[in-house]
């Protein structure tokens, strides 16, 4: 990815987790966006570690908050020429109801409303460097219900279950939305499932559900073998014809009948828009 240029090399902004932390442990500080370099050699780009922005407090800045990841994007501004390729990455997974630093239900906040506001932040860069690629790690999760409009970010009731598979939900269809924002601007997205890793998000789970991943290991990928649809995504040449699709093991995938509603998606987007106190059209 990237425009054939000798003075600048493509650049990757991944929005993570950090290894072995959750946010109601680590305060809030423990997501980041983790910046890349590429090398474009023989038509193909590989990528190295430039290593953490210090963007706000320590190493980390914290997608539970939107001063950090508005701090964050400012100066990614000025430090970086270019973002070729921007992969919305964290998540945390039917974790027990806490909510982020600006009030949003943990799930929703961090999978959902903590990268529809660093895209918007980071938007303007990412069109400059086009061409470009937007990558949303969703899943099939986004399967499992339908959007609460009227309670979207779980005021009155709470189920982790269906809470982390609205905000999966809410992943593809923000990337629909944006795709059809984004046409002949020369930034293509997409959203994925990476199928069932061996992580730590089924940390929240039940001993017999966490039991059940390790027993059927063999059935399930490592966190390589998961990646491996994200990093399709991202470098893969030809997509762009395919923006705003739904990815699995590295083909075109069929998303819910509910993901691929349009005036829900509207509606969601202008939720989004003013949760988050921003202006989107």
């Amino acid at each position: 990815m990237g425009r054939q240029s000798s003075s600048l090399e493509p650049t990757l902004v991944l929005a993570k987790k950090r290894p072995g932390t959750w946010p109601e442990e680590a305060h809030g500080s423990s997501w980041r966006a983790e910046t890349w370099r590429g090398q474009r050699r023989r038509g193909r780009t590989s990528w190295r570690t430039q290593g953490m922005r210090t963007w706000s407090s320590g190493s980390w800045t914290c997608l539970t908050s939107s001063p950090s990841e508005r701090l964050l994007s400012s100066s990614s501004k000025v430090e970086e020429k270019q973002v070729n390729i921007l992969i919305n990455n964290a998540g945390v997974m039917m974790c027990p109801y806490s909510k982020t630093l600006d009030g949003f239900e943990m799930q929703l906040g961090v999978n959902h409303l903590g990268h529809f506001l660093l895209t918007y932040l980071l938007l303007d860069l990412i069109k400059n460097s086009s061409p470009a690629r937007i990558v949303v790690v969703a899943s099939v999760a986004h399967t499992w219900t339908g959007l609460r409009l009227d309670d979207v970010n779980s005021e009155r009731t709470y189920d982790a279950m269906k809470a982390y598979g609205q905000s999966k939900l809410a992943n593809v269809m923000f990337a629909r939305s944006l795709a059809k924002r984004l046409k002949d601007t020369g930034v293509s997205v997409f959203s994925l499932h990476p199928g069932v890793v061996q992580s730590d998000l089924w940390r929240h789970q039940h001993q017999c559900i966490q039991m059940a991943v390790k027993v059927f290991r063999i059935f399930t990928k490592t966190t390589v073998e998961g990646a491996q649809t994200t990093v399709y995504c991202a470098v893969e040449p030809g997509l762009e014809s395919q923006s705003g699709g739904y990815f699995s093991d590295c083909a075109p995938a069929r998303c819910s009948r509910t993901a691929s509603d349009d005036d829900l998606a509207q509606k969601l987007w202008e939720i989004s828009c003013d949760m988050l106190d921003i202006t989107w059209q």
